[in-house]
């Protein structure tokens, strides 16, 4: 899935809050796990590496995949859940459920791009036969899925909770979507 259909996920999870913390924590854990990825295509875009050339080869480098399959790891995540749990710590649990809402969402929907979900204990990655961005298995469907339930969670965290943290942050990631694609549009289609 697109980074925004995450965040747009742990708002839900945090809709009833009207607090600044849960809303900022469970969004940033919506975040983590993609964040390796914007560093690595703002690196190759940097050094001018070709966009068919990011995608096709530098993604499956090894020391690339370790990078983005760290913050994709559920057993660590867990581990992150249980310490916030023990510590009585309400920004580490709300930050773990965003990660942990976003690895599952994320598990089923990549066909041969997808994380190593179990490490440290396995390497093993699962092939979906869903992708949230390829064609050939049903992105075009999925990525529809995505964009109009990303608008209308926004849409219902905006009317359900009139709080400012809930409608600066669901307005935001209706945002951060509406420039990401555009973004694509631009980089990969015009």
């Amino acid at each position: 899935m697109n980074t925004p259909s995450h965040v747009m996920m742990g708002l839900f999870y945090a809709r009833k809050s009207r607090a600044w913390m849960p809303i900022v924590a469970v969004s940033l854990g919506s975040f983590i796990p993609d964040f390796m990825m914007f560093v690595f295509y703002g690196f190759h875009k940097v050094v001018g590496t070709p966009e068919k050339t990011i995608w096709s080869q530098s993604y499956f480098e090894p020391s690339w995949q370790l990078s983005f399959d760290v913050f994709n790891s559920i057993p660590i995540i867990l581990v992150m859940l249980a310490a916030a749990y023990f510590f009585k710590n309400k920004f580490l649990w709300y930050l773990s459920i965003g990660m942990l809402l976003h690895v599952l969402a994320d598990l089923p929907l990549h066909h041969d791009d997808g994380h190593r979900h179990f490490l440290p204990f396995s390497n093993y990655r699962f092939v979906s036969p869903l992708s949230y961005w390829d064609p050939m298995h049903h992105g075009r469907e999925i990525a529809l899925l995505e964009i109009v339930s990303v608008l209308f969670t926004g849409i219902y965290l905006w009317l359900k909770n009139d709080s400012a943290p809930m409608r600066w942050a669901s307005g935001s990631t209706v945002l951060m979507l509406v420039a990401g694609i555009s973004y694509a549009l631009y980089a990969w289609v015009l």
